[in-house]
């Protein structure tokens, strides 16, 4: 019985993750206060510009002039959580993450704050 409920459960997953993709305005990634939920994010650029990539490296730079919690995730196209680190009473958040020796796939780097979520994506090939 549990193994049928665990099943079901991972199909809908895979159901939601797959609509959400073909949706495209969405993006489904995991919930920061747990590991196994999922949430849906709306795309939250807000016009602030905090990433900047060259070539295979993306850099992370934030002012965080209130000092509040901000939360770094990195994903792999399977939404598998790769890299997290939560920042408290940080005045700037500077982060440099190279994917140059990292395997042929999508990547994204999650930032939220008290102010929103924002996002980058790189593929490496």
């Amino acid at each position: 019985m549990k193994t049928i409920a665990r099943i079901t459960t991972v199909s809908a997953l895979m159901l939601a993750m797959a609509a959400s993709y073909a949706n495209g305005t969405d993006r489904m990634v995991l919930n920061p206060n747990s590991d196994t939920e999922l949430e849906i994010l709306a795309s939250a650029d807000k016009g602030k510009r905090i990433f900047r990539q060259a070539g295979d490296m993306v850099y992370l730079n934030m002012l965080n002039l209130n000092g509040e919690k901000v939360e770094i995730k990195v994903f792999d196209s399977s939404n598998r959580i790769l890299f997290k680190e939560v920042l408290n009473n940080e005045r700037t958040v500077e982060k440099a993450f190279n994917f140059k020796n990292a395997y042929a796939d999508r990547y994204t780097v999650v930032v939220r704050d008290s102010e929103g979520t924002y996002r980058e994506s790189i593929a490496v090939r």
